[in-house]
């Protein structure tokens, strides 16, 4: 994103919340319904921390307020393609955000990586101390659980993974695909599926705040670009340039890290 177009959007706002502020003017409680809404389509693998991100968002800029549609990001694009009223994308890839941009839906400079993704896969009950083909192929087997490879950019690493290691066609008959990666989980969590591949972001739902247990899971190398788009037909661009250049502060990397994302920067460097 064009760094004179966030100092614009940023200015602009700066002086709508002085306007909104004067006490002689409003009250309190006319300022908080005079909140600009910016609508996120998030990828459902986000779900974890948008509470957190809203959260800190709202500390750092009162005036406006996030509101999430979560989804497969291939469902959310299709939503976009339909005229969904959506501001921002935030996507689990950089396929999908390419596509709207080579679609006019978007501008190539309003599309940026703001975070890294990883795929994991999880045992229920927890027990990943050994080979995770080996396990994967014991008879005993009866469920594996991923999301929607057509459609969710997780479910399609999976696939990768497994057809990597040559074992799509053999498992294929255990595979139960959800409709995002948040269902994938579900379907482990609840004991519909003993294994799961699923976004490392996830894992906080299963094992609360504290540090993750590696040996409860599985993480394979590849990592996810997560893609953050400002759409051409979003009804608050300004604020939503606004949240997109706060993604990229410490403060919103901060909640990103503590659920496993990496930055996009400590990749590049190596």
């Amino acid at each position: 994103m064009h760094p004179t177009f966030v100092q614009t959007c940023r200015r602009m706002l700066g002086v709508a919340w002085l306007l909104i502020a004067t006490p002689s003017l409003v009250t309190a409680a006319e300022t908080v319904a005079a909140r600009t809404k910016i609508t996120v389509a998030a990828a459902s693998s986000l779900q974890p921390l948008l509470d957190p991100l809203q959260t800190r968002f709202a500390a750092a800029h009162r005036e406006l307020e996030l509101v999430f549609i979560t989804a497969a990001t291939g469902s959310l694009v299709a939503q976009i393609r339909h005229g969904a009223p959506y501001d921002v994308l935030l996507a689990a890839d950089l396929d999908y955000p390419r596509t709207l941009v080579a679609s006019g839906e978007a501008d190539a400079d309003a599309l940026f990586t703001f975070a890294l993704g990883q795929l994991v896969l999880i045992p229920r009950p927890p027990a990943a101390s050994e080979d995770w083909t080996t396990r994967l192929r014991d008879p005993a087997v009866r469920r594996i659980a991923i999301g929607n490879p057509d459609i969710a950019p997780y479910g399609r690493a999976a696939r990768e993974v497994l057809r990597r290691a040559g074992l799509w066609d053999e498992l294929t008959p255990k595979i139960v695909i959800g409709d995002n990666i948040a269902q994938a989980l579900q379907f482990v969590s609840r004991g519909h599926a003993e294994y799961g591949f699923v976004a490392l972001s996830q894992l906080r739902l299963l094992d609360g705040d504290g540090p993750l247990n590696p040996s409860a899971y599985w993480a394979f190398p590849d990592t996810l670009p997560q893609g953050a788009l400002l759409l051409k037909r979003a009804k608050q661009p300004m604020a939503a340039g606004v949240f997109l250049s706060w993604l990229q502060d410490d403060d919103a990397r901060a909640v990103l890290h503590q659920f496993g994302y990496r930055d996009p920067a400590d990749v590049a460097d190596r």
